[in-house]
């Protein structure tokens, strides 16, 4: 991940994540959305984590 400048005193946090299933077509198709939707969930809540962290600080305004 990667926090970018988005204007004066704001800023946003990226992830990129490049991945390969190994195991054919078969593997990747059964199991390709079990992997995204995994992924999703733990990114929905880490974000809910550092949000609610950021909040708690009471210095940085979250959106969401």
């Amino acid at each position: 991940h990667r926090v970018v400048p988005v204007g004066p005193g704001a800023c946003a946090m990226e992830d990129h994540i490049e991945y390969a299933l190994k195991g054919g077509r078969f593997w990747r198709r059964l199991a390709g959305p079990i992997v995204r939707r995994l992924l999703a969930v733990g990114f929905a809540q880490r974000h809910r984590a550092l949000r609610d962290s950021l909040r708690r600080l009471g210095t940085v305004h979250t959106e969401a």
